[in-house]
């Protein structure tokens, strides 16, 4: 049975092993510092990106764009970015914005094609697959 200094030791040791910030560089604006993004976000990126295609995965050389609802995978990652970037969620920022969603403002600014870029980056930076994939492992063993 462990001690709590043990557990406590050994909670630090794997938040220590995680990646908690990462530099993305924007095209048009520079490098960008985003901040890890909660376990749930991670989560609810890849389930909503799944969710976003509706063809077979099983043929992955033939995935097809034409099953894709790209508009919900634009605004899945949008909200990731918005997430996990302190400066999307600046008062001064979203008051520019007004008329949109706060998670629409990384959309509207960098557009569709770089928020799936950027968002594919945060998804692998901070190893959001895995988090998904232990998740599932996890439960289907409980």
């Amino acid at each position: 049975m462990l001690t709590l200094q043990e557990f406590l030791n050994r909670v630090k040791v794997k938040e220590a092993s995680k990646v908690k910030i990462a530099k993305i560089e924007i095209k048009g604006i520079g490098e960008v510092e985003f901040q890890r993004p909660k376990e749930s976000e991670l989560l609810r990126y890849n389930n909503e990106m799944m969710r976003c295609y509706k063809g077979t995965l099983k043929d992955k050389d033939n995935i097809s764009t034409e099953n894709m609802d790209m508009e919900g995978m634009a605004l899945n990652a949008s909200e990731l970015i918005y997430n996990s970037c302190s400066f999307f969620r600046e008062k001064e920022l979203r008051d520019m914005y007004k008329e949109y969603e706060f998670i629409e403002i990384p959309l509207i600014i960098l557009g569709t094609t770089e928020v799936l870029r950027i968002a594919n980056s945060l998804n692998a930076i901070f190893k959001g697959l895995e988090v998904k994939k232990d998740t599932e492992e996890e439960i289907k063993n409980s």
